[in-house]
């Protein structure tokens, strides 16, 4: 979400540590990849709020897709006063759907978004804001188990030798 300084450090120290425990004791790596996951859950979260409350409604246009692992995330063009802007949401979640529709017919189409007033390459698409939700609380979910899970082995409660 935001890709502040700050924040690239954190996740640089994060992958270093991460790197660390993965040949030093592999299992560490499961509570501290549920943390990063919840870290990122409550980032775009406050993202969605902020943007919700303090974003400039706008009309952009689908240009193109962008294939990741299969999903079609859609690349939306559109004018500030300031700049042209054509990128990918700041969030969007696919369904397994989507990598099975055509989304050809969508190019060309105008969507409802709302932009950063102060970074508008920070945009979200209106009517994906319940997905949105959804998918934060799908990796809520998962990091809280790699985090159960990951503290259980550690501290005895449960035993994984056979």
């Amino acid at each position: 979400m935001s890709s502040s300084k700050k924040d690239n450090l954190y996740e640089i120290i994060f992958f270093v540590v991460f790197v660390f425990f993965m040949f030093y004791k592999l299992i560490v790596c499961f509570p501290l990849l549920g943390s990063f996951m919840i870290f990122k859950v409550v980032d775009y979260f406050l993202f969605l709020k902020y943007i919700q409350k303090n974003g400039i409604p706008h009309v952009g246009e689908i240009v193109s897709y962008e294939n990741d692992r299969g999903y079609k995330t859609p690349v939306i063009a559109f004018e500030t006063t300031e700049q042209h802007i054509e990128q990918t949401p700041q969030l969007h979640v696919s369904s397994d759907l989507d990598k099975f529709r055509s989304f050809k017919k969508n190019i060309g189409k105008t969507v409802s978004i709302l932009y950063d007033p102060k970074s508008p390459e920070k945009f979200i698409l209106i009517n994906k804001g319940e997905s949105s939700y959804f998918g934060l609380i799908l990796v809520f979910l998962v990091g809280v188990v790699f985090i159960i899970v990951g503290l259980g082995v550690l501290l005895g409660y449960i035993n994984t030798a056979k």
